[in-house]
């Protein structure tokens, strides 16, 4: 029963992740400049972040 459990927890986890990459992809098909500022911001704030720690 445990095994199970973890069996179907497991792919639900799996399904979730197909899930959100068919949501990214078909938004970033219908909104591409979107998501490529959205990108772009999260670059810009990632390298801020490393930048920070490094000084």
């Amino acid at each position: 029963m445990k095994q199970e459990i973890s069996e179907l927890q497991q792919k639900n986890i799996e399904l979730k992740i197909k899930n959100e990459h068919l949501i990214l992809t078909t938004f970033e098909h219908e909104y591409p400049k979107a998501v490529k500022e959205k990108n772009q911001l999260m670059i810009t704030a990632l390298a801020d972040s490393l930048k920070a720690i490094s000084h």
